[in-house]
C-alpha cells in the first residue's frame, strides 16, 4: 500500500472530478448569464430609444419619428391595429404576415388613416409572390409614376429574383416590401403601409431566441409603446447573437483548463481533509495480517507497559510513560504522509490480550464492575481527554477517529489518525516535541531535522504540494 492510501485517492479523485464538474458548469452558466444580460440591456435600452422618439410623436403624425436617428439596426414598430410604422434592417427571423387582399396590381394613392400619411403605392405580381413599392408624401414625388415603375422592374419577375434585390439598389426615397404567397415578409425596408395579421407569438420585456432560416442566432426582445394619443403599439429589436458557450470549442477548451487549474487547486487544498472510510474491523484484519509498519502500530495497554528489568518505576510513573508513548505514537501518525492506526490491546506478536487491565484502572473505588458499556465509555472518555490534554482538542477531534470493537471476545481499541493539515507537536518537559515514523518505531526528530521535513510535508507553494503528491503516488 502506498502512503497515500487507495481509498484517499479514490477519494480525491471524486474531489477532484466534483470540484471540476462544478467549476465547468458554473462558468457555462455565468457565461450564459452574461450573454443574456448583455443583449437584454442592449435591446431594452434601444427598444427605450426607438419608444422616446414615438412618445414625441402622435400616432397619426410620424414625421419627427421618420426624421429621427436611432441605434438600433434591426427592428419593426407595429401599432395598436398591426399597422407597420417601421421595419429596420429586416431579416426573415422576423417573421411578420400580411394580408395583400386589398393590394391590387398597378398603380395607386392610398391614405392611411392611422397615421394620416398618403402614399404612391405599386403593386406587382410575381411568380411566388408580390412587391409593394411606394413612397409616401411630403417626399420627393418628381415624375413618381415613372420612377415606381423603374424601380419596380428591378426586381424582376419572380420571388427568387426579387429577394436578390438589395435596398440600396432602390432610390434612396422609396420603401418597399416582398411577400410571398402565403402573406410572409421576405424582404423590406422603411414603412410599408401594410397591417400585419399573424404574428409569432410576443412575450413582452424579455429576450428570446429564434433561429433564421441559415440557422443563425437572434435575440429578440417586444415591449409595448403609447404614443401621445395613448394609442402605442409593439416595439420588437433584434440583434444577432454568439454561439451559446456550449457550442463553441475555444469556451470548452478555456473553460476545462480553467476548470482544471480550479480543480487541482481544491484537490490539493483539500487532500489533508481526505481521509479514507474509518472501517475499524476491516483496519484490524488488514494490521493483523500484515504486521506493525510505517502506518500501524500494536500496544497491549493504553496504561500499562510492558516492563524488562530488575528495578520498574512506580506504578503512576509507569502509567504515565506508557501513556505518553501512546501519545507520542499518534502524534507521529498525524504527522505522518499517510496517516497511521494504533491498535489498543494486541500485543507486539499480534495476540490479542483486550482491555481489561485498563477498564479496571479507570474503575474509581467504589464503582461497580461488569457494566462492558460503561467500560468502554469510560476508556474512550479517558483516551480522549488525554489526547486533548496532550495535543490539542480541536486536532484530535478533527483528524483522530476511535473505535472499540470486539475480536474473539475481547476489547480491542481501534485509533485512526488522519494525515494532519499542519505540524503537531507535544509537550516534552519545558520543550516540545516532533514525532515522525521511521518504519515500525516512533522517533523524535531534531531541530535541523523538522525544519527540513516540515518544509518538505507541507509545503506553502501549490506547485510543491503538487509535486509531492505526484511523487508519492
Amino acid at each position: 500500500m502506498t502512503p497515500f492510501g487507495s481509498q484517499r485517492w479514490h477519494r480525491a479523485a471524486l474531489l477532484f472530478a466534483g470540484i471540476f464538474i462544478f467549476a465547468l458548469i458554473t462558468q457555462f452558466g455565468v457565461g450564459w448569464y452574461q450573454r443574456y444580460t448583455k443583449v437584454l440591456s442592449s435591446l431594452s435600452q434601444e427598444a427605450k430609444e426607438i419608444s422616446n422618439q414615438l412618445a414625441y410623436s402622435e400616432s397619426r403624425d410620424l414625421t419627427q419619428y421618420r426624421q429621427s436617428d436611432v441605434a438600433a439596426l434591426s427592428y419593426y414598430v407595429l401599432d395598436s391595429s398591426g399597422l407597420i410604422i417601421d421595419i429596420t434592417g429586416f431579416d426573415p427571423v422576423m417573421n411578420l404576415r400580411v394580408k395583400l387582399d386589398d393590394q391590387p396590381p398597378g398603380l395607386r394613392t392610398v391614405s392611411i388613416f392611422e397615421t394620416r400619411e398618403t402614399w404612391r403605392l405599386f403593386v406587382k405580381q410575381l411568380h411566388g409572390g408580390t412587391v409593394i413599392l411606394g413612397v409616401s408624401f411630403p417626399e420627393d414625388i418628381t415624375n413618381i409614376d415613372r420612377r415606381l415603375e423603374e424601380n419596380v422592374n428591378r426586381f424582376g419577375s419572380s420571388l427568387n429574383e426579387a429577394l436578390k434585390v438589395e435596398g440600396r439598389a432602390i432610390d434612396r426615397n422609396l420603401e418597399y416590401a416582398v411577400v410571398d404567397e402565403s402573406g410572409r415578409i421576405r424582404s423590406a425596408t422603411g414603412e410599408i403601409p401594410l397591417k400585419v395579421v399573424q404574428n409569432q407569438t410576443v412575450r413582452f420585456n424579455k429576450v428570446d431566441e429564434i433561429r433564421d432560416e441559415n440557422g443563425v442566432m437572434y435575440g429578440t426582445f417586444s415591449q409595448m409603446f403609447r404614443d401621445s394619443l395613448r394609442t402605442g403599439g409593439i416595439i420588437s429589436v433584434f440583434e444577432k447573437l454568439e454561439p451559446h458557450p456550449w457550442f463553441v470549442m475555444r469556451h470548452w477548451i478555456i473553460n476545462c483548463l480553467t476548470s482544471g487549474f480550479v480543480a487541482f487547486v481544491g484537490t490539493l487544498i483539500g487532500i489533508p481533509y481526505i481521509g479514507e472510510k474509518f472501517d475499524p474491523h476491516r483496519l484490524l484484519r488488514d494490521a493483523l495480517r500484515e504486521g506493525e509498519s510505517a502506518r500501524v502500530e500494536f500496544k497491549e495497554s493504553l496504561r500499562w507497559d510492558q516492563w524488562h528489568g530488575v528495578q520498574q518505576p512506580p506504578e503512576e510513573s509507569k502509567k504515565k510513560l506508557a501513556e505518553g508513548i501512546a501519545v507520542k505514537t499518534m502524534a507521529a501518525f498525524l504527522n505522518n504522509r499517510g496517516g497511521g492506526t494504533l491498535f489498543i490491546g494486541i500485543a507486539d506478536d499480534r495476540r490479542i490480550v483486550g482491555l481489561d487491565r485498563d477498564y479496571e484502572s479507570l474503575v474509581k473505588a467504589g464503582e461497580p464492575r461488569g457494566d462492558r458499556e460503561k467500560d468502554q465509555d469510560r476508556f474512550q472518555l479517558h483516551f480522549r481527554n488525554l489526547l486533548a490534554a496532550r495535543i490539542d482538542r480541536d486536532v484530535s477531534n478533527l483528524y483522530i477517529e476511535t473505535s472499540i470493537i470486539e475480536e474473539n471476545g475481547k476489547d480491542v481499541c481501534v485509533v485512526h489518525a488522519r494525515p494532519a493539515a499542519m505540524p503537531v507537536y507535544i509537550p516534552d518537559g519545558k520543550a516540545k516535541a516532533f514525532y515522525v515514523r521511521d518504519g515500525a518505531s516512533t522517533v523524535a526528530l531534531d531541530v535541523e531535522q523538522v525544519v527540513g521535513y516540515v518544509e518538505e510535508r507541507w509545503p506553502k507553494s501549490l506547485w510543491r504540494r503538487g509535486w509531492n503528491l505526484l511523487r508519492r503516488s
